[in-house]
């Protein structure tokens, strides 16, 4: 039901749609419900990570950073795109884990984040 979800560019109406169908699911199979934001949200860090390592030539680092909008801007809302939803993730991620006194202790362990000391 997640599948690509990587790539979504979604709206919190999408989340709950997405969170209730899931939990119909689930409760018709007589199991607890999983919560399909924190999994959707983990999945797009993982791949935003991804993306960000990979060198220039690779296809999915171009489309990502690629700007499809011309000079003339259109009416109304500019369009969300998949960088703007990442670093929404990644601001709700980090909050998260602020709160839970839990904020680099992950890397730090497997020598991804360099310790400050």
């Amino acid at each position: 039901m997640t599948y690509g979800c990587e790539t979504w560019t979604s709206k919190e109406s999408d989340t709950k749609r997405l969170q209730r169908a899931v939990s119909n699911m689930f409760e018709i199979a007589g199991c607890d419900p999983l919560d399909m934001e924190k999994q959707v949200l983990r999945r797009k860090l993982k791949w935003a990570g991804h993306v960000s390592r990979m060198k220039y030539d690779r296809w999915a680092k171009i489309v990502s950073e690629w700007d499809p909008r011309g000079s003339a801007r259109p009416r109304g809302r500019p369009p969300k795109r998949w960088a703007d939803d990442i670093t929404d993730s990644i601001k709700i991620f980090i909050h998260n884990e602020a709160l839970r006194g839990n904020l680099g202790h992950g890397r730090r362990r497997h020598g991804v984040l360099k310790s400050t000391s």
